[in-house]
């Protein structure tokens, strides 16, 4: 995979870092120039021609690549990214996203990184300003909607997957996070 595919998949810059909020803050010109790209894509949408979907790719490509200049800069400006805080979160990510469908327990991860829960919870909290627990919940969660939406699976099979041995336990917890059941959730989303 090249760099710019890596990095403009839903595993790149602009979108898995569950630390930082998922936007970037633009200035006028840079505003106005994801304005026009966007323009130019309405643009396509409304008038299809010749090879019309290359183009809307081509736009979208030079679209994320522009959104991802501007977080990289954001980012290299910011104190948070530098030294060990980043390194660790970066390991914690990679092992969250690794683990989340067979790992619940924030026991689990502090044991993997071997400190207790508590220190875990602390660093965490105190770079991110989030729980461990809410950012396991939230991905499990996160993987959940996915799944509901983009896949035929049932809810059961979709609990299973997610490292749930009881689908009605997998259901409360969905219902509790989301404030609606997964059947819910699936049937709204589709329509």
């Amino acid at each position: 995979m090249d760099t710019f595919t890596s990095q403009a998949s839903c595993s790149g810059i602009l979108f898995k870092n569950p630390f930082q909020k998922p936007f970037i803050s633009l200035n006028k010109g840079q505003s106005q120039d994801l304005q026009k790209i966007a323009e130019q894509i309405n643009a396509e949408f409304s008038n299809p021609g010749l090879a019309h979907e290359e183009i809307i790719h081509t736009y979208l490509q030079l679209f994320l690549i522009k959104a991802m200049r501007i977080k990289k800069e954001q980012l290299a400006k910011s104190e948070f990214e530098n030294g060990e805080d980043a390194a660790f979160l970066s390991r914690f990510q990679n092992y969250l996203e690794q683990q989340f469908k067979s790992q619940h327990a924030v026991s689990d991860y502090a044991d993997h990184f071997n400190i207790t829960p508590k220190a875990l919870h602390k660093k965490i909290k105190g770079l991110t300003g989030i729980p461990v627990s809410r950012l396991i919940q939230d991905r499990i969660i996160l993987e959940a909607k996915r799944m509901l939406f983009h896949t035929e699976k049932s809810v059961k099979e979709i609990a299973y997957e997610l490292g749930f041995e009881d689908p009605s336990y997998f259901s409360r917890f969905f219902t509790k996070q989301v404030n609606e059941a997964p059947t819910e959730f699936q049937q709204r989303i589709r329509d």
